[in-house]
């Protein structure tokens, strides 16, 4: 498959914020790529706060792949629109 930069076509990521997503994407809610990864990691931070309180090793590495997984998730989300 081909790879482009995103600086080279700027445009077609922008068509597909503006056209191809609903507001089911952080992307779209929020309005760019950092902020909707800020709001993956708010939500992985709720939903694990009690384990992030104390924990141990075995709890580091499974916080670590959540949070993995779920910023993973989002880019393959936004990578299968078509």
């Amino acid at each position: 498959f081909p790879k482009f930069t995103p600086a080279e076509y700027p445009h077609v990521m922008e068509y597909v914020i503006n056209n191809e997503l609903s507001n089911k994407y952080d992307i779209k809610r929020e309005g760019s790529v950092f902020k909707a990864i800020k709001s993956v990691c708010e939500t992985w931070v709720d939903t694990y706060k009690d384990r992030l309180k104390d924990f141990e090793d075995e709890d580091v590495v499974y916080l670590i792949q959540q949070l993995r997984d779920r910023i993973k998730s989002f880019m393959l989300n936004i990578a299968k629109i078509q």
